[in-house]
């Protein structure tokens, strides 16, 4: 029996499972310093602020050129489309394509550059993709999608058509979000 306790304080815990203070190297103890968010990967205070400051600013700028972006990305669309089946389903692709545009130049500076050169690409993407990833963006409005249904008519769509494509986008908005974020997040973290 005091054989027993002897081990268990040595492996800093009762039971002699290890399972006591992590920094005695019990259980727990093992998984320090393993995984994507441990003690030596994280966010500095300043990375976390430029991440946030970008992002206002990205965001402000997506918000002034969003009568703009839908002009000459969604007009388009709706010239071609012949109905609203068809609208709707070319503007979930034109957004789809230009999520993956991003995605892929955006692996691409991470897979050919480094250091400041990266950075600086990594958020002049942004800044071009961000108005394109917050068009669809649900407003605080009476109606679902009122005021995107609104521009979406300005640019040459019918009613039925409008909806049908700010319904099928809409969700898709916070996918666009993650696009946005998440290269940032990458870069200013590393």
């Amino acid at each position: 029996m005091s054989g027993e306790r002897g081990r268990r304080r040595r492996d800093g815990g009762a039971g002699g499972d290890g399972g006591g203070d992590a920094a005695k190297g019990g259980r727990y103890g093992r998984l320090i310093g393993k995984g994507p968010f441990c003690d030596h990967q994280r966010v500095s205070a300043g990375a976390t602020w430029s991440i946030v400051g970008v992002l206002m600013a990205a965001t402000l700028l997506a918000f002034v050129t969003r009568s703009r972006v839908i002009g000459r990305l969604w007009g388009p669309v709706f010239r071609i489309a012949h109905g609203t089946a068809s609208a709707a389903l070319l503007s979930l692709l034109l957004y789809l394509a230009c999520m993956a545009i991003h995605g892929l130049v955006q692996y691409a500076v991470h897979a050919a550059f480094g250091g400041w050169l990266a950075t600086t690409l990594t958020v002049v993407g942004t800044f071009a993709y961000t108005p394109v990833a917050l068009v669809p963006l649900p407003a605080r409005d009476w109606e679902p999608f009122g005021d995107l249904r609104r521009e979406l008519e300005k640019a040459g769509a019918t009613f039925p058509q409008a909806r049908a494509s700010a319904w099928v986008t809409g969700p898709l908005s916070f996918l666009g979000l993650g696009a946005v974020l998440g290269p940032l997040c990458i870069e200013f973290a590393s």
